[in-house]
């Protein structure tokens, strides 16, 4: 076995990650970009710092392409058909401020595909972990009408374009993303794209679909309810607080889309879990509050593909949105570089996670014997859903982008490693999940 490079050994939650990495080596840069894909003529269908954009109790599975009735113009951009091109293009001065501030928007332009679209917001993103500055693999975040009031991309409105620098398989987020999604969570969809910035090489980048309001409709039938981002929070003083539904942190929640209240709707939570989750009242109390159904496949997927740093283990990298149509709390997968990882790498167990959420199903008899039910049941959706037959999609795409990523952080020897490593997890993981609960 390959020894394991410095930046993916296993390490505590919100540890500090080496800066170098001593398994990367040298590569060339890349003679021949990839050329991108035409838009598909069929138009049916943080780590971060928040944007500030404030602008069913059904316990099977809907169907994996819920588009609640709205045109997917975008669907394109996120298939295996090509790694499509975007070039950041960036006047000094917004470089010199992203030097200065790299979560603050600056103004830029980009032309994704030959397609120019100018005039849209542009800043860095990831913190630890996967943050690099300008001078190595940035992240971005493009914010297509920042400055130009309903100006979109294809219908999109905004662009996460993600480093992999954490993921030396280039695979991690996308395949569970669609783990997610077949088990019926809203997860956003992932494509790949070769960057440059004012023309200078940076890479293979996965871009991820984001989680906003043109998000929401096509999931959801009313798409009006209210978006939170829940990120931890870091200090200057080194410390860090996880967002969770408690009355140290649930004030922390940022809302994206929806209106202001306050954090009534979270709060709501809080109050129910600090006087029922642990009598026999529990159902009464939370059922109205929580879409149970929805939770217990969330949390199967999160154990299924090993997502660590997720609500369940962590309380981090998660979305909650508020359902219109019942009212109800639904949590959404977001950030899953860390995926693909057993739990006692981070000293963490799933008979004991973190997420209050989970906490108080794993306690009342009935929410626990529903999960194992719905673990079961997605061992079953995920087994017939061959991701090693996807993995092998990506690994034929990407792999001669690889090769020419200028700023890529790992090895050759550790990309088809890596992607080997997934392999197997996808071929045993149903077997392992269902041997933990002893089903």
């Amino acid at each position: 076995m390959l020894p394991e490079p410095a930046s993916l050994l296993p390490i505590a939650p919100l540890a500090i990650p080496l800066l170098t990495l001593c398994a990367c080596s040298p590569v060339g840069v890349m003679s021949t970009p990839g050329t991108g894909g035409e838009p598909a003529d069929d138009d049916t269908a943080d780590d971060d710092v928040s944007d500030d954009d404030t602008s069913g109790d059904d316990d099977a599975s809907p169907p994996l392409e819920h588009v609640g009735g709205v045109d997917d113009p975008a669907g394109w951009m996120f298939t295996l058909d090509a790694v499509h091109t975007l070039d950041i293009q960036l006047e000094p001065a917004a470089v010199d401020s992203l030097w200065v501030d790299p979560y603050g928007y600056v103004q830029g332009d980009i032309v994704f595909d030959g397609e120019p679209v100018d005039d849209v917001g542009v800043r860095l993103k990831g913190r630890i972990g996967s943050f690099r500055d300008l001078s190595a693999k940035a992240a971005f975040k493009i914010d297509i009408n920042r400055f130009v009031d309903g100006q979109t991309l294809h219908g999109l409105e905004k662009l996460t374009l993600n480093n992999m620098v954490v993921d030396c398989s280039f695979a991690k987020e996308r395949l569970a993303f669609a783990a997610f999604a077949a088990l019926g969570i809203p997860a956003p969809r992932a494509g790949y794209a070769w960057v440059t910035v004012n023309g200078e090489p940076y890479g293979l980048y996965l871009n991820v679909e984001t989680p906003d309001d043109v998000f929401l409709a096509r999931h959801y039938e009313d798409p009006s309810g209210n978006l939170y981002e829940a990120e931890y929070l870091w200090y200057p003083d080194g410390s860090y607080l996880l967002v969770d539904f408690n009355n140290q942190s649930d004030f922390h929640f940022e809302i994206e889309e929806g209106l202001d209240v306050g954090h009534e709707d979270v709060h709501a939570i809080t109050v129910a879990l600090d006087q029922f989750a642990y009598t026999g009242e529990f159902d009464e109390h939370l059922g109205g509050l929580v879409d149970w159904g929805q939770h217990q496949r969330f949390v199967a997927a999160e154990q299924w593909v090993g997502q660590l740093d997720g609500y369940s283990l962590n309380t981090n990298n998660y979305r909650v949105y508020f359902d219109p149509v019942d009212g109800k709390a639904e949590l959404l997968p977001w950030d899953l570089d860390y995926a693909f990882q057993y739990d006692w790498a981070w000293g963490m167990s799933w008979y004991t996670p973190l997420g209050r959420l989970s906490q108080a199903c794993w306690t009342d008899a009935t929410c626990h014997h529903d999960h194992m039910l719905a673990v079961d049941a997605a061992c079953d959706t995920l087994d017939d859903l061959d991701l090693s037959a996807e993995l092998a999609g990506i690994g034929e795409l990407v792999m001669p982008f690889v090769v020419d990523d200028p700023r890529r952080e790992c090895s050759l020897d550790y990309v088809t490693y890596y992607q080997d490593v997934i392999h197997a997890w996808t071929l045993a993981r149903s077997t392992e999940v269902r041997g933990t609960w002893g089903l």
